[in-house]
């Protein structure tokens, strides 16, 4: 298979997760702000969950961004992948409308830590594997965003019991520090091209 083919239908799948999300609204029964401010939670759980699905989209675009070939593996995980990701219009629907609720937020908490880790540590090293040496980026090299999130996991599904909405928190911080990566790798391509 194409790098083209698996991104094309990639891009499809989170326009359709993103899409689905956003049709899970209820538009407002009265022209009132109270009336909107009861979509409040509803609409926060879905920038968070847009948030999640946005870093993921970049961060997998980026992982096969200079692979040399796509392998059957790499094809079969990035399928799983994205049946796990599938779930996340329910989810957001559901912590939305019950979000101080332990068990809608442990599962979506669940769903997000089994797509983090299939993506760390399933596709990422597949990846890798047919990227060329000097073209692969420098993948989790910081220590600091390492314990950061191995402790904002700890801390969230430790204090998930007490305050559920911490799930919601630690995908945030988990998504940020992706994109304090991402910068970094940037910034790191951007000064080697200048040399």
């Amino acid at each position: 298979m194409s790098k083209e083919r698996l991104n094309a239908i990639t891009d499809a799948i989170f326009a359709i997760i993103a899409t689905i999300m956003v049709l899970e609204f209820k538009v407002p029964t009265k022209p009132t702000w109270a009336s909107l401010a009861e979509t409040f939670q509803p609409m926060l759980a879905y920038i968070i969950s847009f948030f999640i699905i946005w870093v993921s989209w970049y961060s997998t675009h980026q992982l096969t961004k200079n692979m040399s070939r796509i392998t059957y593996k790499y094809y079969w995980l990035s399928g799983e992948s994205f049946v796990v990701m599938s779930f996340t219009p329910f989810i957001t629907a559901w912590v939305g409308h019950n979000f101080m609720a332990l068990v809608p937020e442990l599962f979506y908490a669940l769903i997000n830590a089994i797509s983090f880790i299939n993506y760390h540590l399933l596709l990422e090293p597949e990846a890798l594997r047919n990227t060329p040496i000097d073209k692969r980026p420098p993948v989790h090299s910081n220590v600091w965003i390492n314990r950061v999130r191995f402790f904002s996991i700890l801390i969230g599904f430790t204090m998930i019991v007490f305050f559920p909405p911490i799930s919601m928190i630690v995908l945030l911080i988990f998504s940020g520090l992706h994109i304090v990566e991402h910068i970094g790798i940037e910034k790191l391509e951007a000064s080697k091209n200048k040399i």
